[in-house]
């Protein structure tokens, strides 16, 4: 649950299901889909949930950050920082990410805030008004007033409508939903034409003029070693 809430505090993040972007319902939309959050309370607060096959990214939109995160073969999770206005990027690879302490559930990253995340089971679930229909989609809404949470959610996208947390600063909702999969491949086939940096090698570059600014405006974290053991601990 603090991992979820620490996800979505990043989301420097009402028009839900019509504001989907498709001429008939998608047979597979689970698999490509770009959900646009605002916090109702703080407009500038927005960011952007992309998922696409093995893939998925949080988009700040305002400051052009990227944080795409990717699973490999072996079930590990990788992720690349980007920097959208220098099309650059520094590459974290599992062990870095451990050694930094942000380390990542694909299971987490993948699904966004589902009802079975949150702790909500069916007892949870508003019956009274339960389902909301749109054009192609539903909206779920689970309800836990011991804990503060107010969950929509809609399934056949598996992300949140709307999520609410009181007292802990955490009141998003979809202003717009594509389930369009041109679009969502495109935005990803863009981010893959990004030069990217491994992490592991910062310390050896750091007169390159866009890492020693990434480093100095605390973006990026500054790396003393360049390799690390199969554990995650850095070789000396």
């Amino acid at each position: 649950m603090k991992r979820f809430l620490w996800i979505t505090s990043l989301m420097v993040v009402s028009a839900f299901c019509q504001a989907v972007v498709a001429s008939e319902c998608i047979a597979t939309p689970q698999q490509a889909v770009k959900v646009e959050y605002e916090n109702p309370q703080h407009a500038e607060q927005r960011l952007i949930f992309w998922r696409y096959q093995g893939e998925v990214a949080w988009e700040n939109p305002t400051s052009g950050q990227v944080a795409l995160w990717h699973r490999l073969p072996n079930g590990r999770v990788a992720m690349n920082k980007l920097f959208a206005k220098a099309k650059r990027g520094i590459a974290y690879e599992p062990a870095d990410l451990h050694i930094l302490g942000k380390d990542q559930d694909w299971r987490t990253l993948a699904v966004l805030g589902s009802p079975k995340m949150l702790g909500f089971g069916e007892d949870d679930l508003d019956r009274t008004g339960a389902w909301q229909q749109s054009p192609c989609l539903k909206i779920q809404t689970f309800l836990s007033a011991d804990r503060g949470i107010a969950l929509e959610w809609i399934p056949e996208l598996a992300v949140p409508a709307s999520l609410k947390v009181k007292g802990a600063g955490v009141n998003w909702k979809a202003s717009r939903i594509v389930a369009e999969v041109s679009a969502v491949q495109k935005r990803f086939d863009e981010w893959r034409h990004y030069e990217l940096t491994d992490f592991a090698d910062i310390g050896d570059m750091e007169a390159d003029p866009f890492v020693s600014q990434m480093i100095n405006m605390g973006f990026v974290e500054h790396s003393e070693h360049s390799a690390y053991y199969a554990n995650g601990q850095p070789i000396d």
